[in-house]
């Protein structure tokens, strides 16, 4: 190889090592320490730190949509869900009883319909009853009239003794006949009440199951109905499924939870913890409550932990979600100090433990610029 190669070689060689050097000081890492975590997994990672949560009422009731049925004689109908058609602002003072929420019912006809079937029956009844009334008089009136000529008969007999035994014979007869006619007469009378009596009690049992359906109508239509468990202060539930508080206009499925009636205005939160996580969370540790909106974020402790885990899918009201089979345990935690007016009840919130998070953070800044992409929290 001539000199000039070499030099050429040695220039290229120099020539790389600046280059080299100029890209450590830009990622603050000395050559051969290897490559560092991008922005984005830090920031993935500082993510998966935090846990999905909803703002509640602290003292409330929680109000769910009944079973969406109705059965009434000659009418059966099951849906899944019905839509909301009228729904209490949120935040309205109501008093026991109130309805807070309407779903659509869709069986309105039926009412008229067994109206006219109470109209018809009460109708039958009475023409049933005047008829009745007109046999049984007509009948009363023949019996009487027989007993009278009983009696005449009666009285044309005691003349036996002073008439020819014919005639005497002839009077018996007619006598015993007399009699006869009168027995005859008051049995079918006594039948004829019978089966009057019977078709009124049919009647009265038609108008009753009428009257029946009409109670049944107007309790299933009552149903559809949703009443304020308690006195308090209207709160929206928050829909998994929809990623939004509830409102009018919305399909439910049977069994949600529609309100919650709180006896003040403390909010609490409600988050979900994986269970693989279930050891870092515990009552009175510290929490910070980030609203994903506004960005403010809350101090507040931890109340209560469930007992046990429940999947993610039944929590959330929505089992169409990737992990609707993983379970969470259900941990409630209080604010320390009232939140801002961004955050309200029904609003999805991030949760993430003070605790870990400073340890965390703490170990990122021991560990050095590398360490810190592995998945410290911010």
């Amino acid at each position: 190889m001539t000199a000039g190669g070499r030099s050429r070689q040695v220039l290229a060689a120099l020539v790389l090592w600046a280059l080299t050097c100029a890209g450590c000081k830009e990622t603050g890492a000395t050559p051969g320490s290897g490559p560092t975590a991008p922005t984005g997994q830090t920031a993935q990672t500082a993510s998966s730190q935090d846990f999905q949560g909803f703002v509640i009422a602290h003292n409330a009731v929680d109000a769910f949509a009944p079973e969406f049925v109705f059965k009434v004689a000659g009418w059966s109908s099951d849906w899944g869900q019905r839509k909301i058609v009228e729904l209490a602002p949120d935040g309205k003072e109501v008093a026991a009883g109130d309805v807070v929420a309407r779903f659509e019912f869709g069986q309105e006809n039926v009412q008229r319909q067994v109206k006219e079937t109470i109209q018809g029956a009460q109708s039958d009844l009475m023409q049933r009853s005047l008829a009745a009334r007109q046999v049984l008089d007509a009948q009363e009136s023949a019996l009487r009239r027989l007993e009278m000529e009983a009696q005449l008969a009666a009285l044309n007999l005691e003349r036996k003794p002073a008439l020819s035994r014919l005639l005497g014979d002839s009077l018996s007869i007619l006598h015993r006949m007399a009699l006869f006619e009168v027995d005859a007469a008051r049995r079918q009378l006594v039948s004829t009440r019978l089966a009057k009596a019977a078709e009124r009690s049919f009647d009265e049992q038609k108008l009753a199951h009428a009257e029946e359906s009409l109670t049944r109508y107007e309790f299933y239509r009552d149903r559809f109905s949703l009443r304020a468990p308690q006195a308090g202060v209207v709160r929206h539930a928050f829909s998994g499924r929809m990623r939004r508080k509830l409102q009018k206009g919305d399909n439910v499925w049977a069994g949600v939870r529609i309100v919650s009636i709180a006896k003040d205005a403390e909010l609490a939160v409600r988050f979900f913890v994986p269970e693989a996580r279930a050891a870092t969370v515990s009552a009175g540790a510290q929490v910070s409550v980030v609203s994903p909106a506004s960005g403010e974020a809350v101090a507040g402790v931890i109340e209560r932990v469930a007992f046990f885990p429940q999947e993610l899918g039944f929590l959330l009201e929505n089992d169409s979600l990737p992990d609707a089979r993983e379970k969470a345990l259900v941990v409630r935690a209080v604010f320390r100090a009232p939140p801002p007016a961004s955050i309200t009840a029904g609003t999805e919130v991030r949760v993430r433990l003070v605790g870990d998070a400073g340890k965390d953070a703490g170990a990122g800044a021991n560990a050095g610029p590398a360490a810190a992409g592995t998945g410290a929290a911010p």
